[in-house]
Formats: structure tokens, C-alpha cells, sequence
């Protein structure tokens, strides 16, 4: 399967959620930022995920990390490149105009716990790993 292709497949709003997913935010998180019903995140994020060609009946593969990985191998985007977007300016969780500084953003970003955390050192480690141990 062509790689290249997969994300010209979405529709726009569909890349726009899997930005969103990509930066981190939680099913909850993105319905509230594009304001639809929670359910209907979920029905999204179902038909990205067939549109991506991943296989949700294969346990050994977590469907949202791979998409991640995809959306950053094709828009060519790391993962910091992500975060520094959700921490940053317009959108931001502490508004804007609350631009972080570096310092700031790496103390975000390396406070950030549970769950969240996990799934940020996951996507950099595939990611690193995909690219052949360059970036992250």
C-alpha cells in the first residue's frame, strides 16, 4: 500500500481530528474544541482509522499511535512540533497571547503525566524508530 496516499484520503475534517489526536487531546478534549457530540468523535476517529488501512481486529497494534505516526511520517512533523502548537498561542490551554518559553514548554511537556505521558514517549519512540533513529 502506498503510504504516501493515506492522508489525502481524509477529508478535511478528518485531518483536522487527527491533528488533534496527534497533539495529544483525548476523544473528550476534541469534541469539545470542534464542538460536536462525543459520539460523533468517535465515529471519526473509526473511519480515519479504516481510511488509514489500520486493522482494528489486530490486538498488537494500537490504532491511535498508529495513525499518529502516520499523520507525522506524511506532514512531516516530530512530535515536539506538536506540542509546541497545543502549548502555544491561539488554542492554547492557557489562552492566548500565554505563549509559553522554551523552558516553559519543556517543563509542559515533561510534567505531563499518566496516560497522556505515555502515549507521548510511545509516539517518539515508534516515530524514532520508523525513521531510522533520526529526530526525537
Amino acid at each position: 500500500m502506498d503510504r504516501r496516499s493515506e492522508l489525502g484520503r481524509l477529508t478535511a475534517r478528518q485531518a483536522q481530528i487527527l491533528g488533534l489526536i496527534a497533539r495529544g487531546f483525548t476523544n473528550a478534549a476534541i469534541a469539545g474544541e470542534l464542538r460536536l457530540a462525543p459520539k460523533s468523535i468517535e465515529n471519526y476517529i473509526t473511519v480515519i482509522y479504516e481510511e488509514l488501512g489500520i486493522d482494528l481486529a489486530d490486538a498488537s497494534v494500537n490504532p491511535r499511535v498508529t495513525a499518529v505516526l502516520i499523520y507525522l511520517r506524511e506532514s512531516h512533523t516530530t512530535a515536539q512540533q506538536l506540542w509546541h502548537q497545543r502549548y502555544r498561542g491561539e488554542g492554547a490551554p492557557l489562552g492566548p497571547g500565554a505563549d509559553l518559553s522554551e523552558e516553559e514548554l519543556r517543563q509542559v511537556v515533561g510534567g505531563v503525566q499518566g496516560a497522556e505521558a505515555a502515549l507521548l514517549r510511545l509516539v517518539v519512540r515508534a516515530h524514532a524508530a520508523s525513521s531510522g533513529g533520526q529526530g526525537e
